[in-house]
């Protein structure tokens, strides 16, 4: 059998961008934010704390930001959007956010800077900014993707001084490439919101940052939210011609993709990778390798350039055995050492898993581990070999395994201390027992009645009641920052306060708001 190596200790010690590069996006972007609230007349609230907000969840997303507060009149206002479409040629994606107060005349939208004067609706040209302005400019820079986002469907400040009667803003036709977003539907005003943010913006900002979500989602996620906060009395509206996909925050899967996508049929530059269930094929720079030299790294796998001794990640490698192309991922060259395992002496015949004189009998589905002081683990089940499929992960000074084979999990006890190639007996737990194990230690020894919850940055969430994980059993609805979860079983119903900003796995207490 052969010996295969996880380099456990590298995994576990080192933080996962060192190893594997950080989740980027694969274009540039740029983006400029607005927000006017110091009106003359109709001053706003929220707009600034919108705009400020809006800045800093698109930095977090890989956009470069021109944040501009209170912009005083139309000459100003159209610099800043005549700057933002200069610099957006050399960008594949455009987002311009505007929050403020806007209005419609003849059939367009104007956008209004604070200081502006009207006195009737002849005015309006001349001291607003049209926002066709602002998709012409966007338009003309070719970038691939534009997005354009109108939180401007407020009350009109200026009605008494207008012979028309029309609220909110009209529908604009999106050219290609081009999403254009209302806070509201056409001829509607939005709410303008009693928190530090708009109704509308306080859900786009929380969606935007959601992981994995095409843009279409991430609107359709904001229009339900939106309706139900606002009994339906505010309906956001979305104008597309968009011709590919977009996502704010790729998961790597999507990036990758993405990438992919973007060479499409050309792997003459780069590092790409295929595999099928017997070959390994890697193209560097057009030069075709076969069956180059692994190391197995959990899910992925760790390719070795013979040549250079570079290695590159082979990211979901077991599942992606399907002989198309994808893009493999570059290792740093500070780190080499942890992934050269090969020139490392073993025990027993070469390519079997060491025989050592203390290795227990196995019994019929035990599960058996051994660990040397590099971090190289070897696992047998029935005395045969399973390294190569087990998934694993850290509890305290322990290590949990599990085959997917099988759904079985284990506990390596004690394994940081015992790496000493000494064979010993995992200890079985059920799926339900592991999920209560990753709890942090601060929850151990729970009371009746205590309920405790924690959430992942990716939004997956856990609620314990009594030291008991109860989250596959409920449902759940967001309510603001909140998350109110519903449990059939007990009818009950616990609160998770500033759920969306709390997404770090630290544990905290929830609260029982309904039932007994």
């Amino acid at each position: 059998m052969r010996r295969f190596v996880f380099l456990l200790i590298i995994s576990l010690f080192f933080p996962a961008h060192l190893l594997c590069g950080q989740e980027t996006v694969s274009e540039k972007r740029m983006a400029l934010v607005i927000g006017n609230g110091d009106y003359l007349a109709g001053p706003l609230p929220n707009p600034v704390n919108d705009a400020r907000s809006m800045a800093r969840a698109l930095r977090s997303v890989g956009f470069d930001v021109m944040l501009r507060e209170n912009v005083s009149n139309q000459t100003e206002m159209k610099r800043v959007i005549r700057e933002f479409g200069q610099k957006l040629k050399n960008y594949d994606v455009g987002l311009f956010y505007f929050a403020g107060h806007g209005i419609q005349k003849d059939g367009y939208n104007f956008l209004v800077p604070v200081n502006a004067e009207i006195n009737n609706e002849e005015e309006v040209e001349y001291e607003c900014v049209d926002a066709g302005f602002v998709v012409a400019l966007m338009d003309a820079a070719d970038s691939k993707v534009n997005i354009i986002v109108l939180d401007a469907c407020r009350n009109n400040p200026f009605a008494r001084s207008f012979r028309s009667t029309r609220q909110g803003l009209v529908s604009m036709n999106a050219p290609a490439g081009t999403i254009i977003a209302y806070a509201t539907s056409p001829g509607k005003t939005a709410l303008d919101g009693s928190g530090v943010n708009g109704l509308y913006t306080q859900e786009l900002l929380y969606q935007i940052q959601r992981p994995g979500l095409k843009i279409e989602d991430v609107f359709k996620n904001v229009r339900i939210e939106v309706m139900r906060k606002s009994e339906s009395q505010q309906v956001p509206w979305e104008s597309s011609s968009l011709t590919g996909d977009f996502y704010f925050k790729p998961t790597q899967v999507q990036l990758a993709s993405r990438i992919a996508a973007t060479h499409a049929g050309n792997t003459e530059s780069g590092v790409f990778w295929k595999a099928n269930q017997k070959d390994i094929f890697m193209k560097i720079n057009g030069q075709e390798m076969i069956n180059p030299k692994t190391y197995p790294f959990g899910n992925d796998l760790i390719a070795e350039n013979p040549q250079t001794r570079e290695r590159y990640l082979l990211r979901n490698y077991w599942k992606n055995r399907d002989d198309r192309y994808r893009p493999a991922e570059k290792l740093p060259a500070t780190q080499a050492d942890f992934y050269v395992q090969d020139n490392r002496s073993t025990e027993g015949t070469a390519g079997n898993t060491p025989s050592v004189q203390n290795e227990p009998v196995p019994a019929n589905g035990e599960i058996l581990w051994m660990a040397d002081p590099s971090g190289n683990l070897w696992v047998t089940l029935n005395g045969a070999d399973i390294s190569k499929r087990i998934t694993y992960k850290r509890e305290g000074n322990h290590l949990l395994v599990r085959d997917p084979v099988n759904n079985l999990h284990y506990r390596l006890t004690d394994f940081f201390q015992l790496m000493d190639k000494t064979w010993r007996k995992a200890v079985p737990v059920n799926e339900q027992k592991e999920t209560q194990a990753t709890l942090p230690v601060q929850n151990a020894g729970a009371t009746p009645e205590k309920i405790r919850w924690r959430a992942l940055h990716d939004g997956t969430y856990y609620l314990y009641v009594d030291g008991k994980e109860i989250s596959r059993e409920c449902t759940y609805r967001l309510d603001g920052y909140d998350l109110k979860v519903f449990h059939p079983p007990t009818g009950r119903t616990f609160l998770l306060k500033n759920f969306v900003n709390r997404l770090d796995n630290k544990v905290r207490r929830g609260t029982l708001i309904q039932g007994r």
